[in-house]
């Protein structure tokens, strides 16, 4: 059951990459600053919320 539910989720992550080439572009870029500025892993995961509320707030989320 659970590797469906990761098959499923995988298969509509790509779709939403491939759908929105740019805000993947963007996110990476974003990532790779965050880690060349600061490696603490409070930072990381404040910025991980940010992009996860980001996302939501453009409807990108399941």
């Amino acid at each position: 059951m659970l590797h469906t539910v990761l098959r499923r989720r995988a298969g509509w992550l790509r779709e939403k990459a491939q759908a929105y080439p740019e805000a993947v572009e963007t996110a990476h870029a974003d990532f790779a600053t965050l880690q060349q500025r600061d490696r603490s892993p409070k930072q990381l995961l404040s910025a991980a919320r940010h992009l996860a509320a980001a996302i939501r707030e453009q409807g990108l989320s399941p």
